[in-house]
Formats: structure tokens, sequence, C-alpha cells
């Protein structure tokens, strides 16, 4: 049986962590794309915050909170090479990411043992409870974490940064 405030208290762990990865990170730095990568830290940041979103809400039946630039910017396929717009800067990923889960906590909190008013189709449907659905997105912001931290070692130590 899935214990809500046990899986909040894993969206705050892991999004702590993520941000903790970032925070001393330069604007210039996040925009990197080394040499075998597809993406930039700022693009896996939006990215993480752009399906969290779509996970959480969409099918808690909520509207999500996502600039329509997000879409285009950090959706599936997309990469930052293809950009035709202003990306948001580290702050305004920074704040959405901080804020998020806190929104999960106080809409979704009560409600993480029912049933997604808009069904999960992947994995024969086997993620059947808005839980089940939260938490597997702390397994895709992981594995974006995970980027995230090789991009870091690529980049090596700057002033003002650790490695």
């Amino acid at each position: 049986m899935l214990h809500a405030e046990s899986l909040l208290t894993q969206v705050d762990i892991v999004r702590a962590i993520t941000l903790q990865a970032v925070e001393s990170l330069h604007e210039e730095e996040a925009d990197v794309q080394p040499e075998g990568f597809n993406n930039t830290i700022r693009w896996h940041l939006g990215h993480i915050y752009l399906v969290q979103e779509r996970l959480a809400f969409h099918h808690a039946g909520y509207p999500v909170d996502v600039p329509p630039s997000y879409i285009d910017l950090f959706g599936n396929g997309t990469k930052p090479s293809n950009w035709k717009t202003q990306p948001p800067t580290l702050a305004e990923l920074g704040c959405r990411l901080s804020e998020q889960p806190e929104r999960i906590r106080k809409l979704l909190g009560e409600k993480l043992t029912e049933p997604p008013a808009v069904p999960f189709p992947r994995f024969r449907g086997k993620l059947n409870t808005l839980g089940s659905i939260v938490m597997h997105s702390l397994f895709h912001e992981g594995q974006h974490y995970a980027a995230i931290k090789l991009i870091k070692q690529r980049l090596g130590p700057s002033p003002g940064r650790l490695a």
C-alpha cells in the first residue's frame, strides 16, 4: 500500500538533490553541450519541470502550469540547437522547480491512492494511481539528474563553483 507522506517526502528530497546540483551553476555553464551529449543542463532542468507537470497534474485532471514556450524548448525530442525562442533563466527554472513539490503536496497529497482522472497508457496500465505516476516521475527526474551530473563533470571546476 502506498504511504502518501513517504512519497511526498521523496518528491521533496529528489527535488532538493536536483536543485543542489545546480545551485552554484553560472548561466553560461547551463548552456554548454559537451561532445556526446544531446542536451544542456538548462534543457534537463526545463524538461524535468515540464514532465513533472504533465505527470503529476495532467493525470490528476488539474491544469498544468507550463508557459507555452516550454513545450517547444523542453518537450520530448527537443534540443537546444533547435531553439527558436529565448529559454528561461536559471533563476526562473529554479523558482518553478522549487515551488513544484509544494504544489504536488497541496493538490495531490490526499489523492495519491486514487486512480488518475486521465489514464496513463504506458506500462500496460500498471501506473494506475496518482501516487504511482508521481513515483514514476521521480525515476524520470533521477535519469536527468544523472545527465546533469555528467555534464557538470565535463565542465570541471570553475571560479565560484565546486565541481
